[in-house]
């Protein structure tokens, strides 16, 4: 907690992404730093240890507590700095995750055509088990 040094070996670290290679791997990069073609190559990014640590927050299902500690953990990611808050600003939603509990609520999510998330309210017949 409050470790720069920390904070930034989560932006630092790569991780290889599984998926079809060809000659060279790029690092993930925001929109302002990623040239065009390599935003619509084939080619699958690296992600640092900060996707990896967002990506934690859609795991609640094997460990019904590893989605709050990711939480905490990406708190003391972004406080106080500025290069992780602005990487994490610059994301952009790839797909929408409908969840059981949000279907029990009667929300559904989705991505417009500009990749903001929007939830929608969606009338279903209630589940009388």
């Amino acid at each position: 907690y409050n470790c720069r040094h920390n904070q930034d070996m989560l932006r630092n670290v790569d991780i290889p992404v599984d998926g079809p290679k060809k000659d060279t791997q790029t690092r993930t990069k925001t929109k302002s730093e990623q040239p065009k073609e390599l935003m619509q190559s084939s080619v699958p990014p690296l992600r640092t240890g900060l996707h990896i640590l967002l990506s934690c927050t859609s795991f609640s299902y094997g460990c019904f507590t590893l989605r709050e500690w990711a939480i905490v953990a990406i708190r003391n990611a972004l406080k106080d700095n500025a290069r992780n808050q602005q990487i994490v600003a610059e994301l952009e939603a790839l797909q929408a995750v409908d969840t059981p509990e949000l279907y029990k609520m009667g929300l559904k999510v989705d991505l417009d055509k500009q990749g903001k998330v929007q939830v929608k309210t969606e009338k279903h017949q209630p589940d009388i088990s």
